[in-house]
């Protein structure tokens, strides 16, 4: 331990990119099939950032499918995604082709 403040350790150049790297969606395109779900109430990560997220991805060559959901809060966000979680999951365990909305936001 260097005894260094974590905000001293982010500004550091060697670190920035191995930061960089891990930011989702940044640089790597998912390989397999993607449900994102965000809802536009959502009170910790705003709607846009999920809307880019999928046209990033989906430009990248994904296959993307964004559920918007008006769940209240970013929880209720995730109570109202659960029927299309389950709807996309039974499709990808019965090997049916996943669908893709990318052309709604790309």
């Amino acid at each position: 331990m260097s005894g260094q403040k974590l905000s001293s350790l982010l500004d550091l150049p060697e670190v920035n990119p191995v930061l960089a790297e891990q930011k989702i969606g940044n640089s790597r395109a998912p390989a397999v099939p993607v449900l994102l779900s965000h809802s536009l109430l959502d009170d910790v990560i705003p709607f846009d950032q999920g809307r880019q997220l999928a046209k990033r991805w989906s430009t990248a060559g994904s296959s993307v499918y964004f559920d918007v959901t008006a769940g209240a809060t970013h929880v209720g966000g995730y109570a109202a995604a659960i029927p299309q979680a389950f709807i996309f999951l039974e499709r990808r365990f019965s090997s049916r082709t996943a669908v893709s909305n990318c052309w709604l936001y790309g």
